[in-house]
């Protein structure tokens, strides 16, 4: 299992807009500079951020972007549902009706074992940690 690039640019810009906490809103444009982003794809993290008050947006000369809370309030799985969706290593965890054998699959209990584990990793991760 690998990490898809939206959980992980979205951990990057969370970084980078938490290095900057209080100080100023900062741009897209400085935000994608600083992580070494695709401007383009980034908007569209940030948009799903913004929808899970993760992050705040400002229009005009001072607008720009900051954090929606304190990074000491924002886990890790906060930032990588808000991207990627409920953390789930197999579709049949969070949706059993779409698998004929989610009744009596006992590989489907080890995978959602696996799954709850990770899912306690990324809580117990603050962005904070990683400032």
């Amino acid at each position: 299992m690998k990490i898809s690039t939206k959980g992980r640019y979205a951990l990057r810009a969370m970084v980078e807009l938490a290095k900057i906490k209080g100080q100023k809103k900062i741009t897209l444009k400085e935000i994608a500079k600083g992580q070494d982003l695709s401007i383009k794809y980034l908007a569209s993290l940030l948009v799903k951020l913004q929808d899970k008050k993760l992050v705040n947006s400002y229009k005009g000369k001072l607008g720009g972007y900051e954090l929606g809370k304190d990074a000491n309030k924002i886990s890790i799985e906060e930032i990588f549902e808000a991207v990627e969706g409920p953390i789930d290593l197999v579709f049949c965890i969070d949706q059993p009706g779409n698998c004929l054998k989610s009744s009596d699959c006992k590989a489907r209990e080890i995978w959602s074992k696996i799954g709850k584990d990770l899912k306690d990793v990324f809580k117990k991760y603050y962005l904070s940690d990683l400032v």
